[in-house]
Parts: C-alpha cells; sequence; structure tokens
C-alpha cells in the first residue's frame, strides 16, 4: 500500500483515459470535449515527470517567474501585528 509522498507508477495509457474522460461521480472533469489528444498526452508527459523535479524546475516549465522575483517576503522580518480600529 503507498503512503503519503509515495509516487505510484502508472501506465500513461491509464493516466491518457482518466484525463481525457475524466473520472464520474468524483469531480473530476474530462478534458477530451475541449482538448486535443496531442494535448492531452503532453499533460500526461508533464504528471510523469511532476515528482521528481524541483520548484525551480517546475516554474521554468510553466514559465512562471521564479519565487525571488515576485517578492517573497523575508522570512528573518519581524512579523507587525494586525493594527485594530478602537
Amino acid at each position: 500500500m503507498l503512503g503519503y509522498g509515495d509516487v505510484a507508477r502508472t501506465d500513461p495509457q491509464e493516466n491518457f483515459q482518466f484525463i481525457k474522460h475524466g473520472v464520474k461521480m468524483t469531480g473530476m472533469p474530462a478534458f477530451g470535449p475541449t482538448k486535443t489528444d496531442e494535448q492531452v498526452w503532453s499533460l500526461v508527459a508533464f504528471l510523469n515527470v511532476l515528482p521528481g523535479i524541483s520548484a525551480a524546475d517546475f516554474e521554468a516549465a510553466i514559465g512562471a517567474p521564479a519565487a525571488s522575483a515576485v517578492g517573497t517576503p523575508d522570512a528573518s522580518a519581524p512579523v507587525q501585528p494586525a493594527q485594530t480600529g478602537g
């Protein structure tokens, strides 16, 4: 049995079917009506490499700016208490 954080190696064809047709009664939508098979296979490929990539590689893959470029808070900066009116 897989525990939290374990990666299940699944069949790419099975992943394709789940993504294209969704999973009934779970709320997972089917992407088949709005995406081409090529786009679905691209998502399958991305999901297969996702567990092994770093945060920086993920951001590069999706075209997002690095976290340091968007002004993440400095962990050493003191936290200011919220101001209350009164």
